[in-house]
């Protein structure tokens, strides 16, 4: 034995005879209880304060934008993107089929998260929800929305309320991007977002039991914006069919709450009417709602004929008429809709109470729209 390999063995049999004892792991409770919060906003704001963010709670979108456009550093931004229809505005092209990499130069991004965590101030966020998962790290600044009543104690609540697999990126994220050496000197930004604000909405996405849309015959560019406008708005699970002898399957096996429908369905052109035909000449599909997915009114008008409800077009994605159409349906048990009488400028269910949702609808002798009154929420 060499004298090299002699001493190494030497110094690893040392190293070996101080190793400590070790130590068996702890148990750990299946079930709590875990630490809660009397207000868990309270918490998550006095956490995200501690690790470099702040959070506004404010009353709506429109009082989010209000103060987020009179940021020293929004108005000094070239380049600004939002993701959250109402609160800032892009001055870049945002469409899904951007180079990722063409977001180097962008100052300030709002994008939505899901919900946030009380006691370490992290926000689930998932891809589906803005064009690209680089915008949340790539920005110099980054504000962050979500409803003000999802706000969880812990992360052992957090992780109840996600799904592992349902998206090809997701992760919580807290505060803004912070780097620490040994001598534990903190650096805010090294690695990403310089600065936080995370917006707590009370009006916004007021959670519903998930509802399950379909929607037939997109192509990826449309199928990508239409995902981000629902995901952004509802809490959905959204699923595809590419051609109508697939989605009159998966309608009949799977429950739906809503489904779009392309006029011409992308892989063969065919035409999605023949689809809301079948649907409505089906018994156990006739009730099912349905929307046309055209920029064409006249087309619309024809969907509605055959007994679609209004639909809308790629060019009307995220405006508040379009929120407001599919959140009626979204938001209501189609059932509570079958009690509506039918008058020439609205639609009004009898008895109707004060607690009614909104929706607008065609009036079905005019070209004129009517708003929808439904009994019961």
């Amino acid at each position: 034995m060499s004298a090299a390999s002699s001493a190494r063995e030497q110094i690893l049999s040392n190293l070996r005879a101080a190793l400590p004892q070790s130590s068996p792991l702890p148990e750990l409770p299946a079930t709590g209880p875990w630490q809660t919060f009397a207000d868990p906003l309270e918490r998550f704001s006095e956490v995200l304060a501690t690790v470099g963010g702040q959070c506004v709670q404010v009353s709506s979108r429109r009082q989010a934008h209000e103060i987020l456009t009179g940021f020293p550093e929004w108005q000094a931004a070239r380049v600004r993107i939002s993701a959250v229809d109402g609160v800032g505005e892009s001055n870049t092209d945002v469409s899904p089929e951007r180079d990722p990499h063409d977001y180097e130069t962008v100052d300030f991004a709002v994008l939505p998260g899901h919900f946030g965590v009380a006691e370490n101030a992290a926000i689930w966020v998932t891809d589906d929800l803005v064009p690209h998962r680089v915008l949340y790290f790539i920005p110099q600044r980054l504000a962050m929305v979500i409803p003000s009543s999802e706000i969880v104690n812990n992360m052992h609540e957090a992780y109840g309320r996600i799904s592992v697999g349902r998206h090809a990126f997701a992760g919580f994220i807290s505060g803004p991007s912070k780097t620490a050496d040994i001598e534990q000197s903190l650096v805010i930004g090294a690695h990403g977002a310089r600065s936080l604000t995370v917006f707590a909405v009370d009006e916004l996405w007021t959670r519903m039991a998930s509802r399950t849309v379909l929607s037939i015959g997109q192509c990826r560019p449309d199928h990508a914006a239409i995902s981000h406008f629902l995901k952004s708005n509802f809490d959905v699970d959204l699923h595809t069919a590419d051609l109508a002898d697939e989605a009159i399957e998966l309608m009949a096996r799977q429950t739906f709450h809503l489904v779009l429908v392309n006029r011409k369905l992308d892989a063969d052109y065919s035409d999605g009417m023949d689809i809301i035909r079948r649907m409505k000449a089906t018994a156990e599909l006739c009730d099912l709602p349905v929307m046309l997915v055209s920029n064409f009114p006249d087309w619309q008008e024809k969907a509605v004929q055959l007994g679609a409800v209004p639909g809308f077009g790629k060019a009307e994605l995220g405006t508040s008429d379009t929120i407001d159409r599919v959140r009626a349906i979204l938001a209501i048990p189609w059932s509570d809709l079958r009690s509506v009488q039918t008058v020439r400028f609205g639609i009004w269910p009898r008895n109707c109470s004060k607690r009614s949702a909104k929706a607008f609808c065609p009036s079905p002798d005019s070209g004129f729209h009517c708003v929808l009154r439904v009994r019961g929420l």
